[in-house]
């Protein structure tokens, strides 16, 4: 996993599969794993701690890079397909959703993306919220990649605990 000061960028622990925020006064902070598939079915969990406000999804950052996503708020951003409490971004683009009113707060989210068949499944709680369909927004000759993301917003303190398959205790905090 990376991490990056510069943009407000979490304080890493756990083997760099936790990742907290204080609340920074950039308003927003995150990370971004090092596995970038381009092809192939992967799936995530995070157990998320805290404050409500904070956004989980996945970044292309095989089309547009990782520097695309590293300003404020980068779910806005084209190639960001995330959830906030109460929203949806497909594309960089809010879309209303009540399914995400509660699905923060001490809750285990799920992801999936199927990179063969360009769509997006979330979960909570082991119950899938939400499909996006057509990921694939590459018009040049760049490769759609995805990586996981988790954020904090709106200058709040709040933990993410990623699970890839090595923990499901989340460290201790899920039984």
């Amino acid at each position: 996993l990376i991490t990056s000061v510069t943009y407000g960028w979490g304080t890493l622990s756990e083997g760099n599969l936790q990742h907290t925020n204080a609340g920074i006064s950039s308003s927003w902070g995150g990370l971004l794993p090092t596995i970038i598939p381009s092809t192939g079915k992967y799936y995530a969990e995070v157990y998320c701690e805290g404050d409500s406000s904070g956004v989980i999804g996945v970044f292309n950052v095989g089309t547009f890079g990782l520097d695309h996503f590293l300003v404020q708020n980068p779910y806005f951003q084209t190639g960001a397909w995330a959830i906030y409490p109460g929203e949806r971004y497909d594309n960089g683009s809010a879309v209303s959703d009540s399914n995400f009113d509660d699905f923060m707060e001490d809750k285990v989210m799920g992801i999936a993306i199927d990179n063969d068949n360009q769509k997006l499944f979330i979960y909570k709680n082991n119950v899938v919220i939400a499909t996006i369909n057509n990921l694939d927004i590459s018009n040049t000759a760049a490769t759609d990649a995805f990586a996981f993301t988790s954020l904090t917003a709106d200058s709040t303190a709040r933990t993410f605990t990623w699970n890839f398959g090595q923990d499901s205790s989340f460290a201790g905090n899920k039984t």
